[in-house]
């Protein structure tokens, strides 16, 4: 028995082996009627994928027996695929197969099945092909659980693209650090952030705003402010406090977009939420002019109170006239506001068994 086994693996024998396998399998195909359908067909699950259609196809007309005939070859087939994205993709078809068939539970088994497969595929590419015909399988079937499963799977995979894709482009940044200034590091940041437009820029907000400032002041780039004010609300909306302040800015001026105080009254209160001095001392100003709000001296007194707080000169000095203009019931009010909203900005002191978070400052960034 062991030398049979020696000489069955011997290479010149193993090769002619699988040619007789080959034409056993041509002669089988060509036998059978269901097979000789898909005969000339190389890979085997494009076969299974033809099988199942026409499956799907022949119940829809009535024919079950063909119906069921072609589904048993599929099957046969199947046992045969040993690659997880082949096998994910055939048992997928089959599944569907079934499902237009009337095997409902049959098929349920057999999509958990090529559910349990996608986690062997290693290709990002071929693991997002393989959802989407799942995503298209267990929508027909209406099942919450299995419905959930491929969500789970589908989220899984897309925080895998996503990952990747910041690498990436982390490792872009890297490189446009190395360049010098001027015209070409200012051409390589507009490369990169066109290629961040379509996705969550996240970490790259300050790339966005530097690209926003280039356009702005025309500096090794071409003077756009209309392009400078949408990167300006991209990294805005991620939180960038400066990109916050010179949107306002632009909004309440016309600048580059239409003239919007309400609009801009929003993003200074974005800002100066973060602390932001110069967008304190702004926001206090449209509650006192009731620029894109309702004239609030309160809170203009607040906001203003707390600009100044952080030596902010201007602040100082309207402080100096809104102090003649509110009440001092309104002083108090103001100044029992400051505090709470000072209070809020205080840390807890950590637990003893948690580590204390780094130090950031969000407010140290400048408008431009």
């Amino acid at each position: 028995g062991a030398e049979l086994n020696d000489f069955a693996e011997h290479e010149v024998v193993a090769a002619f082996v699988k040619t007789i396998d080959g034409r056993v399998l041509k002669y089988k195909y060509q036998a059978d009627p269901v097979l000789r359908l898909v005969s000339g067909i190389e890979e085997p699950g494009g076969r299974v994928r033809v099988l199942c259609n026409l499956a799907g196809t022949l119940a829809l007309t009535g024919d079950q027996k063909q119906s069921a005939a072609m589904i048993i070859k599929a099957q046969e087939i199947i046992k045969g695929i040993e690659t997880p994205e082949q096998l994910a993709l055939a048992l997928t078809h089959l599944a569907a197969s079934q499902a237009l068939t009337g095997q409902n539970e049959v098929a349920k088994v057999t999509l958990s099945k090529a559910m349990e497969t996608v986690d062997g595929i290693e290709s990002i590419d071929a693991k997002t092909i393989v959802l989407g015909e799942l995503v298209t399988a267990v929508g027909s079937m209406d099942d919450a659980d299995q419905i959930q499963t491929v969500l789970a799977q589908s989220l899984k995979t897309a925080n895998a693209i996503q990952e990747r894709a910041q690498a990436v482009m982390q490792q872009c940044l890297e490189l446009i650090n190395r360049l010098p200034g001027g015209q070409q590091k200012a051409a390589a940041i507009e490369q990169i952030a066109q290629a961040m437009k379509q996705g969550n820029a996240g970490q790259f907000t300050e790339l966005q705003f530097e690209l926003a400032t280039l356009h702005h002041e025309g500096r090794h780039l071409p003077k756009d402010v209309a392009r400078a004010a949408g990167w300006y609300r991209k990294a805005a909306s991620e939180g960038h406090t400066s990109a916050q302040l010179n949107l306002a800015l632009m909004l309440l001026e016309g600048e580059g977009v239409k003239a919007d105080p309400v609009e801009a009254h929003k993003w200074f209160l974005k800002a100066a939420e973060q602390g932001n001095a110069e967008g304190q001392v702004a926001l206090g100003m449209m509650f006192a002019l009731g620029q894109g709000t309702e004239v609030d001296l309160i809170q203009a007194h607040k906001w203003v109170s707390l600009s100044s707080k952080s030596g902010n000169e201007d602040a100082a000095t309207a402080l100096k006239q809104l102090n003649t203009k509110l009440t001092t019931e309104q002083l108090v009010e103001s100044a029992k506001l400051v505090k709470e909203w000072e209070t809020q900005q205080i840390e807890p002191e950590p637990k003893a068994s948690e580590p204390a978070a780094k130090e950031s400052d969000p407010t140290t960034t400048a408008g431009k």
